[in-house]
């Protein structure tokens, strides 16, 4: 399994615009991509503009695959600059363990 943490900001007035976004990459994700495992966010208990982004794929491949979506093509052809700021990857590989296994 190989999954993914980041954090990002809203752009100023541009928070609900990022919920809906991903929103929208999350059904994609539930809908269209079988190697899609998890894909969920949280606001920041200290930040209120703030969202943790956790996504989960049966493998490396499968999160290649995802890249491919409608969504994250959108997201990396400058919809991220729009919405967010300050993304971090607070990790990204290998699951240790997993249900999965």
């Amino acid at each position: 399994m190989f999954g993914i943490l980041f954090r990002i900001e809203a752009q100023p007035g541009k928070y609900q615009e990022l919920v809906d976004f991903m929103k929208w990459d999350g059904k994609v994700c539930r809908d269209q991509e079988p190697g899609t495992l998890r894909f969920e966010f949280y606001r920041d208990p200290k930040d209120e503009n703030a969202l943790y982004v956790y996504e989960a794929y049966r493998d490396t491949q499968a999160f290649e695959a995802h890249k491919n979506n409608a969504p994250f093509q959108r997201w990396i052809s400058g919809l991220q600059a729009e919405l967010g700021t300050n993304l971090k990857i607070l990790f990204r590989g290998e699951a240790a363990w997993s249900p999965e296994d």
